[in-house]
C-alpha cells in the first residue's frame, strides 16, 4: 500500500536510507541520519511537497518525495525526485508504484519537471 508519509515513519525510513549511506556511494551522505533528523526532514518536505511510503504488513519497504530543485523563480515548477527501497525488498516493483503515485500528484501540483539524478558505484 502507498500513503502518505507520517512522522511516526522516520525511524525505518532512516533504516532504509543509512543502509545506502553506509554501504554505498548513492546518496553521497558520509554519516547515518538520526531519527530526529528525519523526523524534521519528513516535517519540512511534506509540508510542501508529496511524500510517499511503501507499506506492506506494518513494514516500510521503499519511500518516495519530491522536493525544491533550486529556489530561484524560474525553478518554481521543477522539483527533484527521491526514491529509496529498502534494500531487501528489490523485485517488488516498489520503484515503479512510488513513482508512478508521486509523478500524478506533481502534476496535480502543477509540476512542470521532475528530475531525477543517478549514481554508480
Amino acid at each position: 500500500m502507498i500513503r502518505k508519509v507520517q512522522i511516526k515513519d522516520a525511524a525505518q525510513i532512516a533504516e532504509i536510507y543509512n543502509y545506502y549511506v553506509l554501504n554505498t556511494i548513492v546518496t553521497f551522505d558520509q554519516i547515518p541520519f538520526t531519527v530526529k533528523e528525519f523526523e524534521e526532514k519528513i516535517a519540512a518536505i511534506a509540508s510542501s511537497f508529496p511524500y510517499l511510503v511503501f507499506e506492506e504488513n506494518e513494514e516500510i519497504l521503499g519511500f518516495a518525495y519530491a522536493n525544491v530543485w533550486r529556489t530561484k523563480p524560474a525553478y518554481k515548477h521543477t522539483v527533484e525526485s527521491t526514491v529509496y527501497i529498502k534494500h531487501t525488498a528489490f523485485g517488488k516493483h516498489i520503484g515503479t508504484k512510488l513513482y508512478t503515485e508521486l509523478l500524478q500528484l506533481l502534476k496535480e501540483q502543477d509540476m512542470h519537471v521532475v528530475i531525477g539524478g543517478l549514481s554508480l558505484p
